[in-house]
């Protein structure tokens, strides 16, 4: 083992422990009880709404942002359980992440840099506060992840597809996600110049589907 991979085996233990340790040490502010109590309700004796809760500007997010956690509560019944589900997606997506940087995808260094890039984010103190959250944005980096995936697959239509779905999922959770996707879809307009690059017709399919669900 190199002392490169070395490291990031490291700093992806510490954020694994970081994310499971201590599950009952959570937040339980307004949003975090909001949360719990909605998804616990709706179904129940709630309605499935169609908006879920407002952002920090007043704007109301999209339904799927509580609808994700409706099945997740039903399973837990309990906040601290419902917090560790969150927190083992988090898991999830991070090893996902450090999958992704060792496949075909990358040239070498550029998964270097990717790989870097995993390191912080699996240390990073903020990542590891909202990895531990009942919080929307909690849930945002595995459906990141199938985003960035499906995008390095965007020549084929069936990669371009799941790249606009994700893409439009993940705004679906929390609006945040559309600047991602707007910035990502920018980007490749200006940079993919040979033809057949993108299938853009199936991104369009695709982020149309997951514009659905409001």
């Amino acid at each position: 083992m190199t002392r490169g991979s070395a490291l990031l085996a490291c700093a992806l233990a510490c954020g694994i422990v970081l994310r499971l340790l201590w599950p009952a040490d959570m937040e339980w502010k307004a949003d975090e009880q909001r949360m719990f109590a909605w998804a616990s309700a709706i179904g129940v004796t709630e309605p499935w709404p169609q908006v879920g809760m407002a952002s920090g500007v007043a704007v109301p997010n999209p339904g799927l942002s509580v609808w994700l956690f409706v099945p997740l509560a039903r399973v837990t019944r309990d906040p601290v359980a419902l917090a560790q589900l969150v927190q083992f997606v988090n898991v999830l997506a991070l090893i996902g992440f450090a999958i992704f940087g060792a496949s075909r995808a990358f040239s070498a260094p550029a998964r270097e840099l990717w790989f870097a890039g995993v390191a912080l984010m699996s240390v990073n103190p903020i990542a590891v506060v909202l990895a531990r959250k009942i919080w929307a944005q909690s849930l945002l980096p595995l459906f990141g992840l199938a985003t960035l995936a499906a995008h390095a697959s965007r020549a084929s239509w069936a990669g371009a597809f799941v790249w606009g779905l994700a893409g439009a999922l993940t705004g679906q959770i929390h609006m945040s996600g559309f600047f991602l996707q707007a910035a990502l879809a920018i980007w490749t307009w200006f940079t993919d110049t040979a033809p057949g690059r993108t299938r853009w017709r199936a991104w369009v399919a695709g982020s149309a589907l997951g514009g659905l669900p409001r």
